[in-house]
């Protein structure tokens, strides 16, 4: 960006305005009159007057600029074409950022990316604001499009169960890949199995990918599991603890391990080399966890591994799931609904996601998840959380007749019951945003009728919209960047 640049007439500040002055270079002169004596030409004084008249002006305005001019305490400056002018002075442009999705607007009914509507504000004319088809064009990149530069070389990780897995399926599908399937100690399995991972790898024409990862967590509260522990279900997705908290220290260490395989390109775009993949090819039914466990984030000593540019977390229907409120109406009929117990679970179950989740993933992310402040102070945030979208059916497990329990904890949600604020200090930068999937598709038929609970494709193309969005305002507040280190 150029430059301010100076013209060399003197402007003076002053009442809100800027005036320009101009001097002619003709002197005034005395002038030889007939007998040889020196006399003062009359035009001459009338040139005087006014040139004094102006000069008191000059003085007067510098005068009362010097006056009023904010001190150079307060006013921090800066030097341009080794002139030193004050950030007062200036203005100083941020790139602006905005949210299409907090205009008003409607759902594209093909597409399903937001689409804002003309407005007469000003504030909300930006171009910016107009949402974009991202999920669209992942999936032209399979007929030689080029992924959009906000998803350029960016990695989105989901840290939740089967919606964020079949979030993953469906981007795989739509984009014509292969998911790949691993354990979160990092090793790859050829075929799918109960509770592993998905890695979806798109990649353009150009060499530019974008990889979405969901690392499966099977709620707060696995000890309920011990039944499925005792067949091996869970063990079988490999050499891993069942708790959220545990889970997540691992994750540095596996986004290490798969990306050799799944994802080579962002190692060395960022200048570093990954190891080798590793295939599981056995099924062992009682790993040893102490020999298996992957080396922790050490602050002291940390390792590099491929940040995500974006997380979003989870933990909602395996909580109920394992609690004593599932299938209570239909365990309890006839029986009032016991509000005051779901009361307690509520506020026990916030306390725990913020303990359990939001926490350890600030102690194994927080160096590269921190938001980015853009223009006017906007922040846009890394890390997110998510609601739950309803089921069809009001008589679901999780309902009651008057009482919908999923809608109750996605309340919490928006209202941000899980914050850090509430059970002590909290750092604004590292605080989740809170992306609406059950608003957002409040009033769609996303259900089949094998299925009450999991989103169909709609329902799932809308959610991804938005998530990408995110990619789109990372981009706005931090302007064009290369990609570098974590």
């Amino acid at each position: 960006m150029a430059g301010p640049s100076f013209s060399p007439s003197l402007r003076l500040f002053g009442h809100g305005r800027t005036r320009k002055l101009s001097f002619s270079s003709q002197p005034l002169l005395r002038q030889q009159g007939p007998q040889g004596g020196l006399r003062a030409a009359a035009p001459d004084l009338l040139r005087i007057v006014p040139v004094a008249a102006i000069l008191l002006i000059v003085f007067a305005e510098l005068y009362l600029y010097l006056s009023i001019r904010p001190s150079s305490a307060s006013s921090p400056s800066l030097s341009i074409n080794n002139t030193n002018v004050t950030l007062t002075q200036l203005e100083i442009q941020k790139p602006v950022v905005c949210d299409p999705y907090t205009i008003p607007g409607l759902l594209h009914p093909d597409s399903l990316h937001w689409i804002t509507l003309p407005s007469t504000d000003s504030n909300q004319s930006n171009p910016a604001c107009d949402g974009a088809d991202n999920f669209g064009a992942l999936q032209a990149t399979q007929f030689g499009f080029p992924i959009p530069p906000a998803l350029a070389n960016k990695i989105l990780l989901l840290l939740g169960d089967s919606f964020e897995r079949n979030l993953v399926d469906e981007l795989c599908v739509s984009a014509g890949v292969q998911p790949y399937h691993a354990m979160l100690n990092g090793s790859f399995v050829a075929d799918p199995i109960y509770g592993d991972s998905r890695i979806c790898t798109i990649r353009d024409t150009a060499g530019n990918m974008f990889v979405a990862i969901n690392v499966f967590q099977f709620g707060m509260s696995p000890e309920n599991l011990i039944g499925f522990l005792n067949t091996g279900m869970h063990w079988l997705e490999g050499y891993s603890p069942l708790h959220v908290a545990d889970r997540i220290k691992w994750l540095p260490h596996f986004l290490l391990s798969v990306a050799g395989l799944a994802f080579p390109e962002i190692c060395a775009l960022r200048g570093h080399d990954c190891p080798p993949p590793v295939w599981r090819l056995e099924t062992v039914e009682r790993p040893d966890l102490v020999l298996s466990t992957p080396p922790f984030i050490d602050t002291a000593n940390p390792f590099w591994f491929p940040a995500p540019d974006v997380l979003v977390v989870n933990s909602m229907i395996w909580d109920l799931a394992e609690s004593d409120f599932n299938q209570y109406a239909a365990k309890n009929p006839g029986a009032p609904f016991p509000f005051e117990q779901f009361q307690q679970f509520g506020e026990n179950w916030m306390r725990q996601f913020n303990n359990e989740i939001v926490e350890p993933v600030k102690q194994s992310f927080g160096h590269v998840l921190r938001a980015v402040t853009g223009a006017g102070h906007a922040v846009v945030p890394r890390f997110f959380t998510r609601t739950l979208p309803l089921p069809a059916s009001r008589t679901n497990r999780f309902a009651w007749p008057s009482f919908s329990m999923i809608d109750s904890l996605n309340n919490l949600m928006r209202l941000g019951a899980f914050r850090a604020s509430i059970y002590g200090t909290e750092d604004v930068q590292l605080q989740p945003g809170v992306l609406d999937w059950a608003h957002l598709v409040a009033g769609m038929t996303i259900h089949t009728a094998e299925d009450d609970e999991h989103p169909t494709q709609t329902g799932n193309m809308a959610f991804w919209q938005l998530i990408l969005s995110r990619f789109e305002m990372l981009e706005q507040a931090v302007g064009e960047r290369p990609l570098t280190s974590a």
